[in-house]
């Protein structure tokens, strides 16, 4: 019976109940999308890692790892284990006069254990197959380092002191776990071959580990965190397979939580239309609701009846919403396969469905729960009243009813952003944002009701007074889908600007590393002769922080429930070196926020003040006057920290985290980098050669090809975005479209008697039309406001930059959303003043 009158209730409205349909399937696509993208990219991650390291496991630092440490973290390996070791550093490479930064490669006959080399000529070769390159001065090159300097397989390329074969062009290659080789193209030789080159010197920068595979039986996740408690210097590090894999996209993870955050926004305006079109027809089923008490039927059967109407067309909308991901995965696999290292696969798994059909479920209930319950309390002598009582307005009961429908959408934003601080905020912004717009909201029609409108339209302005709710949930909708639209162009036209355009004058071309302290005249010489001056050329220190305010700095090792993006991050600083800098002043892209004046200079008194940059002081907790002490090549220095520094890192010079005065470490083990300004193509090109000659050690980054692929990257990003903003942009006009035809509704008897009071149709429509597009108008305009003021919120607080957007579209938005209002409305109204003034009776 019940089931029955509910899929009468589904047949005999289908005009309602295409439009909640509608609302629903917008959200539920949009979120099962972006939440099918997060699945599907974290398990490509995974089923790759293996292939993508190599390996099960690895240990490695950034210096040479000593014998007898290595020795002790394999005791806690299993007895079943395989072992190969590999070598990495940046360097040039230098062929037919030309010269190029590349990642040397250097690995043993073992590696990789899982995966494979594909080579051009030889085919596949797998871990414990003969190499050609082992024992013999040949290598293996990607295809980029033939393209770079006009070369073929047979050719011959110079390495640091040694000549060396091209023997094969690597197609591709399993076993880059570092990740680093997006800045360089490869070239893989045996460590014979690497010893000839004589390129690692002391403070090189180089990277070793051992990699090794262990039984299937082993969590090498579990073996991860046992070693790495049982580490105790930050030098050396552990990783297993599935951290390296994630470590590595670790912007395509971090992208996936910023597009899920903005899908939950988009389910967040379509609950809004949801809400709307669900109260709209209980509201108009009252007197039937009656009927049915009369009759005899109980007000439980009832509300279930409303339920079971409402969770089928939830569930309809949930299979449509399906068909409409298996189509769009594919394009949005497009999109993101470049954010990683790897070859993603987009699907629709079985997690995903899972998860968000229980998200539909709970939202479901306690989002239609509310008003059905408070709808089918109607008694029956309402079918003898004119009109039953309107339930639209606030309440504290009505509060309390959907405080679990807010908590619900906390708890989602935490546990999509990965995050307590950014899910929280995410959270805590729509709570501010709703409560904002409408004290803004009051506070306008206050206004233009008091002051502004004309004494003859007060009283049709002041009906947004009489009845708050509608009209402020159709401005709120419209206010938050514009703001996303108008925050996403201009946040990415900025980052684009600053990264090509603001940034570009005076931003250096050539970064150059691994300096010696003994070639640092003839790099000076070299620039000299090619009619430049270097833009900073700056002293490296490797060192590790020990103790804080003779506290041991130790690294975070326990294991807890929930891993978040912020602990992620803290574990990467805290379990690190450090490199140290001096300068007697800071670079034009310093600038201190907090402590004293930079003193360039150390008194020989007390202990040495130092600048610390702001982020890197507060994600490992260090505050001004903390004590700090560094161990260099087994020295201890201390010193204090008077400083907290700002940093530009969009200028692309070096900078570092960590900044000593003059008089300190002059006598420390070090390593130079440096900075060109913008050189042309000719003097790039003689200066790259006569650097190789005179220090063939160094190694170099073409800063300009960091940008472009950054650029392409913000491209591809940009696209995603555009997509969810389309999406919000359709919550918000099927809002505008079921609170137009709800509200029309529910005053279709005051337009009925304002016509028999003499009111023509045309007065009537333009009343009403009006009423709708002004409050388009004002929440577009309070939308490109906001949309100005986090812009700048984000410039300031993540570029250290005083941003203003400068695209014309969100100005644009103000006449497209007023213009698309107006004929929403218009279209949404006109059936309703066909009705004759005789019909007064039957509404």
């Amino acid at each position: 019976m019940i089931f029955k009158l509910a899929y009468l209730q589904i047949s005999r409205n289908l005009k309602f109940s295409l439009m909640l349909l509608s609302n629903l399937l917008i959200g539920m696509s949009c979120f099962l999308l972006l939440i099918s993208v997060k699945d599907s990219v974290l398990s490509s991650v995974h089923q790759s890692s293996k292939k993508y390291m190599g390996a099960d496991l690895r240990i490695y630092s950034r210096q040479k790892i000593n014998t007898k440490k290595l020795l002790r973290v394999e005791k806690l390996l299993p007895q079943e284990r395989s072992r190969s070791k590999m070598n990495e550093l940046y360097t040039m490479v230098k062929g037919k006069g030309r010269s190029r930064l590349i990642l040397l490669t250097a690995v043993d006959e073992q590696f990789p254990f899982y995966g494979e080399f594909k080579l051009e000529k030889k085919g596949l070769v797998f871990g414990g197959q003969k190499k050609s390159i082992i024992g013999d001065s040949r290598v293996w090159v990607y295809p980029e380092v033939l393209k770079q300097l006009n070369l073929k397989i047979g050719d011959s390329i110079s390495l640091g002191n040694g000549e060396f074969i091209i023997d094969d062009v690597m197609l591709e290659a399993s076993g880059q776990a570092s990740g680093w080789s997006a800045m360089a193209p490869l070239i893989y030789l045996s460590f014979e071959s690497l010893e000839k080159t004589g390129l690692i010197k002391k403070g090189s920068t180089l990277w070793q580990s051992y990699l090794y595979k262990i039984p299937s039986t082993e969590d090498p996740v579990a073996l991860e965190k046992k070693i790495d408690r049982s580490l105790k210097s930050p030098s050396l590090k552990v990783e297993s397979h599935i951290s390296s894999g994630e470590q590595a996209s670790r912007l395509v993870l971090y992208f996936t939580d910023f597009l899920g955050l903005s899908g939950l926004v988009v389910l967040f305006l379509s609950i809004i239309g949801v809400y709307f079109s669900f109260h709209t027809f209980v509201y108009n089923q009252l007197k039937s609701i009656a009927v049915l008490k009369s009759v005899g039927l109980k007000s439980s059967n009832i509300k279930w009846i409303f339920f079971l109407q409402f969770l089928t067309l939830s569930t309809l909308a949930f299979m449509i919403s399906i068909l409409i991901v298996t189509a769009l995965l594919p394009i949005m696999n497009y999109y993101l396969h470049e954010l990683s290292f790897f070859d993603l696969s987009l699907d629709l798994s079985l997690n995903s469905l899972w998860v968000s059909l229980v998200i539909l479920l709970v939202l479901a209930f306690f989002l239609s729960w509310p008003i059905i319950s408070f709808h089918t309390q109607v008694s029956v002598k309402a079918l003898f009243s004119d009109q039953v009582k309107n339930e639209n307005e606030f309440s504290i009961k009505k509060i309390f009813m959907y405080s679990p429908l807010a908590l619900i959408f906390g708890l989602l934003s935490v546990w999509i952003a990965k995050s307590w601080v950014t899910g929280g905020v995410f959270w805590l912004s729509l709570i501010i944002i709703l409560f904002f717009t409408a004290v803004i909201w009051w506070l306008l029609v206050k206004v233009l009701t008091t002051f502004i409108v004309p004494k003859p339209w007060a009283w049709h302005f002041k009906s947004w007074l009489r009845r708050p709710l509608p009209a402020l949930l159709v401005f709120v909708s419209i206010s938050s889908s514009v703001f996303l639209v108008n925050f996403l162009v201009f946040i990415e036209g900025r980052i684009y600007n600053e990264l090509l355009f603001d940034g570009a004058k005076g931003r250096p071309s050539l970064f150059i590393f691994d300096i010696q302290e003994e070639q640092t005249e003839t790099l000076k010489a070299i620039a000299k002769k090619n009619n430049f001056d270097f833009n900073s050329f700056a002293p490296m220190i490797r060192s590790k922080l020990t103790k804080v305010n003779d506290i041991n700095f130790e690294k975070i090792s326990e294991d807890i429930l929930f891993e978040t993006r912020e602990r992620e991050r803290e574990e990467r600083f805290r379990n690190r070196g450090m490199n140290l800098t001096y300068r007697q002043k800071l670079s034009p892209s310093e600038s201190i926020v907090n402590g004293e004046d930079y003193v360039g200079v150390f008194s020989g008194q007390g202990l040495p003040k130092i600048s610390l940059e702001k982020r890197f002081a507060e994600r490992l907790n260090i505050n001004l006057n903390d004590k700090l002490t560094f161990e260099i090549q087994g020295v201890e220095v201390e010193a204090l920290v008077k400083s907290i520094r700002n940093i530009r890192w969009t200028s692309f010079e070096p900078n570092f985290f960590i900044q000593f005065p003059l008089g300190v470490l002059e006598l420390a083990p070090k390593t130079f980098i440096a900075s060109t300004p913008q050189l042309d193509e000719k003097t790039s090109e003689a200066f790259l050669s006569q650097l190789f000659d005179e220090a063939p050690n160094a190694s170099v980054i073409d800063v300009g090809r960091i940008i472009n692929r950054i650029s392409g990257l913000i491209r591809k990003m940009s696209l995603a975005l555009k997509f969810i903003t389309f999406m919000a942009m359709a919550c918000g006009l099927l809002i505008i479209f079921s609170i137009s035809r709800s509200q029309i509704k529910q005053k279709s008897k005051d337009i009925v008697l304002l016509k028999w009071l003499g009111l023509s149709q045309k007065r009537l429509k333009k009343i009403y039309i009006i009423e709708f597009t002004w409050i388009a108008f004002l929440s577009s305009v309070l939308a490109l406001l906001m949309s100005h003021v986090m812009t700048l919120v984000i410039g300031k607080i993540v570029f250290d930059s005083l941003w203003w957007g400068q695209s014309a579209v969100p100005y644009a938005n103000i006449l497209v959303v007023s213009l698309t209002s107006w004929l929403v409305v218009y279209l949404v109204i006109n059936k309703i003043f066909n009705i004759k003034t005789k019909s007064l009776e039957s509404i």
